[in-house]
């Protein structure tokens, strides 16, 4: 939801966050059972990313998305990228239900417009868009930071 305090969940520890994705998550978690059982039935082997998720690695030069307690992206994108996705797995352990299921659903869409026009506004620019970025960033610096210590 816009302007939403995500304060409580910024904090939270992976354990914690990943619990909330099968509470208010839940929805958007059990697409991610169907998920990971394909992406496992097929191959792919989950990775840890930070200690925060698990995720999949496949194809190139694409992107990810997220399914509730993990990611999927390309094997070539940054940490910005892992970052937004675990910034929209704090979404989905905050807002949840149906809700993030048409975040979801909006976000596929705008990437693949943007994938074939000329978008002429920042990707960040839809608000779920630049607070997923915004959480995920804050989250995992917060992570490393208590790692350093």
């Amino acid at each position: 939801m816009k302007n939403k305090d995500y304060s409580k969940f910024i904090t939270m520890s992976p354990a914690e966050l990943r619990k909330h994705q099968w509470t208010k998550g839940l929805p958007l978690s059990l697409v991610g059972i169907v998920v990971y059982l394909a992406l496992i039935i097929t191959g792919h082997k989950p990775k840890d990313y930070k200690g925060v998720c698990s995720y999949f690695e496949v194809g190139k030069s694409w992107g990810g998305f997220e399914m509730g307690w993990f990611f999927v992206c390309a094997t070539n994108v940054g940490e910005g990228t892992k970052q937004h996705e675990v910034g929209h797995m704090i979404q989905n352990a905050a807002v949840g239900g149906f809700t993030m299921i048409a975040y979801s659903i909006g976000s596929a869409l705008r990437y693949w417009w943007r994938k074939f026009t000329t978008p002429k506004t920042p990707y960040d620019s839809w608000f779920f868009e630049g607070d997923a970025s915004r959480l995920g960033t804050e989250y995992v610096r917060n992570i490393e930071e208590k790692k350093e210590k």
